[in-house]
């Protein structure tokens, strides 16, 4: 009864702004990944809500998501 179900877990809306940004530029997480200088591995989890990112890798997301924003 503790458990959340996949929709009922609570986005992140950090989150939901790489997700989106990386889709609006038809990116996958291979070459999205360098934008926020991690692996591919790491993008992938925080993606699906498999971990969350903190601290400064927070504002290397806000970061990347600026660098990704410019790419024509």
């Amino acid at each position: 009864m503790g458990n959340k179900s996949e929709t009922q877990k609570s986005r992140d809306p950090l989150i939901e702004q790489l997700r989106s940004t990386i889709e609006q530029k038809g990116l996958s997480s291979e070459r999205a990944a360098p934008f926020f200088e991690v692996n591919f591995r790491t993008l992938y989890r925080w993606l699906n809500y498999e971990s969350a990112p903190t601290g400064l890798y927070r504002k290397a997301i806000r970061a990347g998501i600026r660098r990704i924003q410019k790419i024509k």
